[in-house]
């Protein structure tokens, strides 16, 4: 059994382990908490600021995992805006947590002239918030762990559902009024 990093829950460990040496070499980074750990992008680190700088990154999320026990998790995320002056990340935390499931996709291409005076690909990057939590996901699969929403999630997506109902009786309503006028 892997011994866990100091106060951080034993049914947490083998999670947290296959992280940390899945994400060695990658811009990611687990760090131990007391309910289990955090996994974020590791702004901090200047070996990737070049990537990150280029790739126009201005949101970020900190995935907070709770290992609630031996088979089950919850993933909480804070939402972290950055600024880059000079090419060095300054990052500001917002006041917005998201619970549940926050999916934000991003994609990005720099044209600049060559040496020839032909356009030329600088750059080329895309940013998906489910890439970083596909891998918390597949690890805790392989560990045998299923994810549990929290109790905010599934209140947001039941009061989704009953706006989108909401909306669509109304344009069926306004629908009906029209033809009948």
């Amino acid at each position: 059994m892997t011994l866990p990093p100091n106060g951080m829950p034993p049914d947490a460990a083998p999670l947290y382990e296959l992280l940390r040496r899945s994400t060695e070499g990658t811009p990611y980074i687990v760090e131990p908490t007391s309910n289990g750990f955090d996994f974020k992008v590791d702004i901090a680190d200047t070996r990737w600021w070049d990537l990150l700088g280029r790739s126009s990154l201005t949101k970020s999320y900190v995935h907070h995992v709770k290992v609630i026990d031996s088979c089950t998790y919850s993933i909480t995320d804070d939402l972290l805006t950055i600024t880059w002056n000079v090419g060095v990340p300054t990052a500001h935390y917002t006041y917005k947590r998201t619970y549940g499931r926050n999916i934000s996709i991003g994609f990005g291409k720099a044209y600049a002239l060559d040496d020839d005076l032909k356009p030329a690909e600088v750059y080329s990057y895309t940013y998906n918030t489910e890439e970083s939590r596909w891998m918390i996901q597949s690890a805790a699969r392989s560990l045998g762990m299923k994810e549990k929403w929290p109790a905010a999630a599934i209140v947001g997506l039941v009061v989704g559902i009953i706006g989108g109902l909401g909306a669509v009786v109304t344009l069926i309503t306004l629908g009906i009024l029209r033809l009948s006028s």
